[in-house]
């Protein structure tokens, strides 16, 4: 049985924007723990920040957003709520994170890839972690130099109830877009919070090599979440889904190699 493929989910960052996580975590944390110090010592904030993040990350909870288990442990760490601080972060994602993407740029192809996908009248969705509220994901999405109103659906922390590589993030995503998980495309730069969760719900994907390296702290929330399925390269000939079922197709190489990658589907009955 061949299935045609309806839509593609991007990741963000070392995917559509060359963006190193692992330098941009410390200079975010460091410029919001300054923005509210006034309210939190800045160790305090940085210390339940991850901590809720990786609480979000690990929340199994369908009836629970990734907003709303953040907040539940980032409360109970501090003493917070979410309405206690609503009108100052409103104003940091506002005035102050755009700012700290100043070494930023698109990866080489990503804004055409996308335009090009879109007018192939494929779905798009932008599966980024939905780590970070509307706004700031908007704001890393213009570093990257493509308009949000390319894709069909960008996951956020406001309205997902899962992260990756959580299977049920992308199960979300597809759900979300009106298609089956075997008629969608993950492409994402790192090999295990991207690839390796999708396949295990039987999605082709679409590793991108040449950008930034995967951030370390998502990476290693996603190890534990996957755990030995983690430590499986699903390489270029396709990836193991896990139950048993034949590997979907899987390609790899620089972002500019995917539309080619797609135009295959276009070309051919479907899927295998």
């Amino acid at each position: 049985m061949r299935v045609a493929l309806q839509a593609v989910l991007f990741d963000l960052d070392g995917t559509l924007v060359d963006l190193d996580m692992d330098r941009f975590l410390p200079v975010y944390l460091d410029a919001l723990g300054r923005f509210l110090s006034d309210r939190l010592p800045a160790e305090t904030l940085v210390e339940a920040v991850l901590a809720a993040t990786s609480a979000m990350i690990a929340d199994v909870d369908p009836g629970v957003t990734n907003e709303q288990a953040f907040w539940r442990e980032f409360a109970r760490r501090t003493g917070f709520d979410l309405p206690s601080l609503r009108e100052p972060l409103e104003r940091f994602y506002r005035d102050v994170f755009p700012g700290l993407g100043a070494g930023a740029r698109p990866v080489p192809g990503a804004p055409a890839a996308v335009a090009a996908l879109r007018d192939q009248g494929l779905k798009l969705a932008l599966a980024t972690n939905p780590i970070f509220p509307r706004i700031a994901i908007e704001a890393r999405l213009g570093w990257a130099g493509i308009p949000p109103g390319h894709f069909d659906l960008i996951a956020d922390y406001e309205t997902m109830h899962a992260c990756k590589p959580q299977p049920a993030f992308f199960r979300e995503i597809c759900g979300k877009l009106g298609v089956a998980p075997q008629q969608a495309l993950m492409v994402g730069n790192d090999p295990v919070i991207d690839i390796r969760g999708a396949a295990r719900l039987g999605m082709a994907t679409f590793l991108v090599e040449g950008g930034a390296h995967p951030g370390a702290f998502e990476r290693r929330i996603g190890v534990e979440v996957l755990g030995e399925a983690a430590a499986v390269d699903p390489g270029a000939g396709g990836a193991a889904t896990g139950d048993g079922r034949a590997p979907r197709r899987a390609g790899r190489g620089p972002l500019p190699a995917l539309v080619e990658f797609v135009r295959e589907f276009t070309n051919r009955p479907g899927l295998p």
